[in-house]
């Protein structure tokens, strides 16, 4: 069972950089990439998709960054 990712990253280079890097890891990593903090509220809330771990860009644009962590510590997803 591989571990669930949801990457919060706009930069193309930097999403695949992780990608490339977590594809060396020993334990299967599955990565899901969405450009905003909205776009991962967004996928939260639909319920189909639970990650494992979020790794988000400290310099993504908009606000749901807030809301975003307050979710996240709601399901008990690290961040």
């Amino acid at each position: 069972m591989p571990v669930e990712v949801l990457l919060i990253e706009d930069n193309e280079g930097d999403w695949r950089l992780i990608q490339q890097i977590s594809s060396q890891s020993t334990v299967p990593v599955r990565t899901t990439v969405v450009p905003t903090c909205a776009s991962a509220l967004t996928i939260l809330a639909e319920g189909r998709f639970v990650p494992n771990l979020i790794i988000s860009d400290m310099s993504i644009p908009g606000a749901a960054a807030p809301e975003l962590l307050k979710r996240c510590n709601a399901m008990h997803i690290p961040v």
